[in-house]
């Protein structure tokens, strides 16, 4: 998830100033400063124009009517609780401001009201003005920030559901064929390790891998002596950090849902990954496949799953490429089409003249 940054874009300021040319004047004055407004002629337009970037709003006297205050406290009562959208009143000064401010605060108790008094100076307006935008930008840092946060316990609670998954999926596979206690312990501990190696290789690895070294990397756990099959073959190619890492999560999702599902959850499964290498329009690219059979029969899911977005979003995306999933009875098969640019981190990117790497999993 990336969040959006406040300070890349203009805030709008909201101008309600209904009174002959006041809208005209304030909004020409502010704009002079750099500040970006907006006016707002009734209360119709006012709806329409506060959404949650709005920077402030600045109501003149002649725009405190009912109508206009009903559209301000409805916006503010349906506010979230980082969010204190600046309000600045421009009354005038020969007015009782009291009684004003008293049904203001009765009308709008989660409001930061701001009074200038009429006629105002261009100077004080303006400081006014930008004060108020940069505390509305703080707040949306703050909400950016509780976003954020909010994605990564999501993508942390998918994470750890995954872990789980596979070291269950790992134990049950391990039980099935282990004749004895200690081969059971030897063979279990034996395959925890190598997914702690795949998590650890994703996080700290820096410099570029062989395609098929990723790919053992990810799929070890998972292999065994008798029963389940699992087959890598592609030519020789040497990924960057951000393409391995990129390929690592997705043929994870990919394991985890074979695993869970598919080939890898029973015995007589097999996997079969490969990759080949094809001259595009405009450059090379790499065609990988990962295809399942023998395992459960296979029906397309009724909704999208993590696992799915995120190897469409990460093929469509980082990968530069496009990927296409078809849930075949007799197994799943994901076929991902990637610029060789991408991988190696270069750009025209020719055919490579090196020998195939392939390993066969009964390992």
């Amino acid at each position: 998830m990336i969040a959006s940054d406040p300070a890349a874009h203009a805030l709008a300021v909201l101008v309600a100033a209904p009174f002959r040319r006041d809208a005209a004047i304030l909004e020409g004055i502010l704009r002079q400063h750099g500040l970006a407004t907006t006016v707002c002629g009734d209360a119709t337009d006012l709806a329409r124009q506060l959404i949650a970037d709005s920077a402030a709003l600045v109501m003149s006297q002649e725009a405190l009517t009912p109508r206009m205050l009903d559209v301000v406290a409805g916006y503010l009562a349906a506010q979230p609780s980082w969010s204190e959208l600046p309000l600045v009143l421009l009354l005038d000064a020969h007015h009782q401001h009291g009684s004003i401010l008293t049904s203001l605060r009765t009308r709008l108790p989660s409001s930061k009201l701001t009074v200038l008094q009429r006629p105002v100076r261009a100077l004080e307006l303006v400081t006014t003005i930008q004060a108020a935008v940069a505390s509305r930008r703080r707040q949306l840092q703050l909400r950016d920030h509780i976003v954020w946060q909010e994605e990564l316990q999501r993508e942390l609670n998918h994470r750890v559901k995954n872990i789980l998954a596979n070291v269950m999926a790992i134990y049950h596979m391990t039980v099935r064929q282990s004749a004895s206690l200690e081969e059971f312990t030897e063979r279990f501990e034996g395959r925890l390790t190598a997914l702690s190696r795949v998590h650890h290789a994703l996080v700290v690895s820096s410099e570029p891998s062989a395609l098929s070294a990723v790919a053992e990397l990810v799929l070890a756990p998972y292999r065994s002596n008798s029963g389940q099959r699992v087959l890598i073959a592609g030519p020789a190619i040497d990924v960057t950090p951000t393409a391995a890492a990129t390929l690592a999560l997705c043929l994870h999702e990919l394991a985890t849902n074979a695993a869970k599902y598919g080939a890898l959850s029973c015995p007589q499964g097999r996997v079969a990954l490969t990759w080949a290498f094809e001259q595009g329009e405009a450059s090379t690219m790499v065609r990988l496949c990962w295809a399942e059979d023998g395992g459960p029969p296979v029906a397309p899911p009724s909704r999208r799953g993590y696992g799915t977005s995120f190897i469409r979003s990460a093929a469509n995306g980082s990968l530069s490429g496009s990927v296409d999933l078809q849930f075949r009875p007799e197994g799943l098969v994901c076929r991902m089409i990637i610029p060789m640019a991408t991988l190696i981190g270069t750009t025209g990117a020719a055919l490579p003249s090196g020998e195939p790497s392939s390993a066969s999993g009964a390992a």
